[in-house]
């Protein structure tokens, strides 16, 4: 995978720079390449399992996804509430899931993103959600796995993509953040439903072979 992702990065770096640039008002410099990281890992994802998507989605989706990421929480819910955003109970006990809304926000207002598949990805890309489109399910694997990412359990889910496709993997990857997500907080509801909506979606698939 190494030179292929590589190249892939490269890529993005050359063609994106306007939005990397952007990010630099934003984010530390580690976080701007986890971002680009997800972004190549996204393309590379797609790529190796044919998975038919627009790539400029993906890749605008993954540089995007954490801008405000490293916000003060106070400055994240006083932005949330500038954009109208609906801000729910559990939200309002853990504001930091508020900066997957916030960033969706800030990509459509201040760099006139107004693509709804690149909005919802980057929305819900923290939780998932049940009926999550394309774009969305690759960020919210990309996110999790992308090769900067330390704990080992990316590194599983990089293998299990490799072995068992991408649906096992996104799955896979489900399950482990909301397990890793309850050494915080909390659950969310929205995770618990996309957990159910990718079982669902897999226990149809295995009916129907």
């Amino acid at each position: 995978m190494n030179m292929v992702f590589t190249k892939i990065k490269n890529e993005i770096v050359d063609k994106y720079s306007y939005y990397i640039e952007y990010l630099k008002d934003y984010l530390s410099d580690e976080k701007i390449k986890h971002c680009v990281s997800t972004s190549g890992y996204a393309v590379y994802i797609a790529r190796k399992k044919l998975i038919k998507v627009d790539e400029n989605k993906i890749i605008l989706a993954g540089i995007l996804h954490d801008i405000c990421r490293e916000w003060k929480i106070e400055d994240i819910i006083k932005k949330a509430k500038e954009f109208n955003i609906k801000i729910d109970e559990h939200e309002k006990k853990y504001p930091v899931l508020l900066h997957g809304p916030v960033s969706a926000h800030l990509a459509m207002k201040e760099l006139n993103i107004g693509d709804s598949d690149i909005y919802e990805a980057i929305y819900w890309h923290t939780t998932g959600k049940a009926n999550l489109g394309l774009v969305g399910q690759i960020l919210f694997l990309s996110d999790f796995s992308e090769p900067l990412r330390k704990y080992p359990k990316a590194a599983e889910t990089r293998k299990v993509l490799e072995e068992q496709g991408f649906f096992n993997a996104l799955f896979y990857s489900a399950n482990e953040r909301y397990l890793l997500s309850l050494k915080k907080r909390d659950p969310s509801p929205y995770s618990l439903e996309f957990i159910n909506w990718l079982k669902t979606k897999r226990d149809l698939c295995i009916h129907a072979e």
